[in-house]
């Protein structure tokens, strides 16, 4: 049977989620940088991907099937929030670091969701979405509250960003595909 992970991505409002997730999940050939419009509540991707992963059979390339939830960044929506947590096997946090407060707004979202969650290092990945091609080729650092957490820098207007990107969140996407089955099989073992 495939892998399935259930991902949120999450984050401030009009931090990038939605053109991140439509990229993410191949549904995005030529994103329209110029134009921005909120999402309302919740919508959901589906998409299946093959994966680096690795299990005790050591790595290999694997399907995972995904559902990318992009939530609103819009707290109005948080009524919604509670139904949204059943299932979780990641997240994938976007925030600017050229807003200002993008950084403490992320730490509140890592409070909503993750914390919550109780996931683990190798289930939420830090998105630093750039609105500009950057000039610099240092990596953006995590907000301090959420340090343990690895940061990926993308921007539409970089390529290699873009690239990188793609080749982490596949990676990421392999391991909570394989930390699902895993619990899966075990909750199994568990029901015999």
């Amino acid at each position: 049977a495939m892998a399935t992970a259930k991902i949120l991505c999450i984050g401030p409002a009009q931090a990038g989620k939605t053109r991140l997730c439509n990229y993410i999940a191949d549904f995005d050939s030529d994103p329209d940088l110029s134009s921005y419009e909120p999402t309302a509540a919740v919508r959901v991707l589906e998409f299946d991907r093959e994966v680096p992963t690795a299990t005790k059979r050591g790595p290999h390339m694997a399907g995972v099937e995904v559902a990318l939830w992009d939530c609103s960044g819009d707290e109005k929506y948080s009524a919604c929030w509670p139904a949204i947590l059943a299932n979780v096997t990641g997240v994938l946090l976007v925030f600017n670091p050229e807003t200002p407060s993008h950084e403490r707004e992320a730490a509140r979202w890592y409070g909503a969701f993750v914390k919550k969650l109780g996931l683990g290092e190798g289930q939420v990945l830090l998105v630093a979405h750039h609105k500009e091609a950057r000039a610099s080729d240092t990596p953006t650092a995590a907000p301090p509250a959420l340090a343990q957490f690895p940061v990926v820098d993308s921007s539409f207007e970089d390529p290699r960003a873009m690239a990188d990107l793609r080749t982490r969140v596949d990676a990421f996407l392999g391991a909570v595909g394989a930390a699902a089955a895993e619990k899966r099989s075990a909750e199994m073992d568990d029901a015999f």
